[in-house]
């Protein structure tokens, strides 16, 4: 098995015993989603995308070996994380914040960095 294959097995258990975390995507791109949120896909056998906000990401690009941003993404809050010669541990704390971040925007009446106002229903208060 590859360093890559390990890492990525590793990372689809860490993943997958978090809360409220599904799989979805293909055979090929498997992704994972809190509540219909992307956490992370897997682009290629040794590349994965990781949902972050741009000062967290500003961060994990520290560590060029782990981390990278492709021209594409760089007006989007993601990062590339290179399996086959990043730090797992990195990779999988890169994992937690992503879960940690769409946790906090899954509250209710949450939407796109704002806290929406509740409609008062006419006779219920």
């Amino acid at each position: 098995m590859s360093r890559a294959e390990d890492t990525s097995r590793r990372l689809v258990e860490h993943l997958e015993a978090l809360p409220r975390v599904k799989r979805k995507g293909t055979t090929a791109r498997p992704a994972w989603y809190f509540d219909d949120r992307l956490i992370a896909r897997a682009e290629s056998a040794d590349r994965w995308i990781v949902r972050c906000d741009f000062a967290t990401r500003e961060s994990l690009l520290e560590d060029p070996v782990t981390f990278g941003v492709r021209p594409q993404f760089e007006a989007h809050q993601k990062v590339e994380a290179y399996l086959d010669e990043g730090d797992p541990d990195a990779i999988e704390r890169a994992l937690d914040a992503a879960w940690e971040m769409q946790r906090k925007l899954s509250r209710p009446g949450f939407r796109g960095g704002r806290v929406m106002p509740c409609r008062r229903v006419p006779g219920h208060g």
